[in-house]
């Protein structure tokens, strides 16, 4: 008896000049609801409360109100 032998096909390749660049992630948002807090909102988004007073212009101090819409990267 013969055995048959499976050929794989050849693997297609891209083309480095034809690929597109990867574009640059959009800078997040995030709008603050009833309850959140800085600590909480750069916890979540891996980011330190330093970070979110400096890029949005807040004082420590301040409160912030839901509806508030955050950059959480610059971009």
């Amino acid at each position: 008896a013969v055995g048959s032998a499976a050929v794989a096909a050849p693997v297609a390749q891209a083309d480095a000049a034809s690929a597109t660049p990867a574009q640059p992630a959009a800078p997040r948002r995030h709008t603050v609801a009833a309850g959140d807090s800085l600590w909480r909102i750069a916890r979540r988004y891996g980011v330190t409360v330093g970070h979110l007073l400096s890029l949005n212009g807040l004082e420590a101090t301040r409160l912030i109100a839901p509806g508030t819409v955050l950059a959480i990267d610059s971009g």
